[in-house]
């Protein structure tokens, strides 16, 4: 059985920024915080805004290591489903 490598590497970011896979859904520079945060839970690399945009809602640096789980409170006007329909 053959597996594709490069499905395999793709990132979180990668997905978001896919316009095959999510891009479409998170397009626009509103979604910097949720990009951030999932870039931070993956322990991906981040660029300066992106690291700005997570303490700004984290109130901490981004973790050295994937985190075993994720829990965001996210209030209204957050980004949710509900607020694209």
């Amino acid at each position: 059985m053959t597996t594709n490598r490069a499905a395999s590497r793709l990132t979180i970011a990668d997905m978001m920024r896919s316009t095959k896979l999510l891009g479409a859904s998170f397009a626009g520079p509103s979604w910097l915080r949720w990009l951030a945060t999932l870039k931070a839970a993956y322990a991906e690399p981040m660029d300066a805004d992106e690291v700005a945009a997570f303490e700004e809602v984290a109130e901490r640096s981004p973790p050295k290591q994937r985190v075993k789980e994720l829990v965001c409170v996210v209030g209204r006007g957050g980004g949710k489903a509900a607020s694209r329909v």
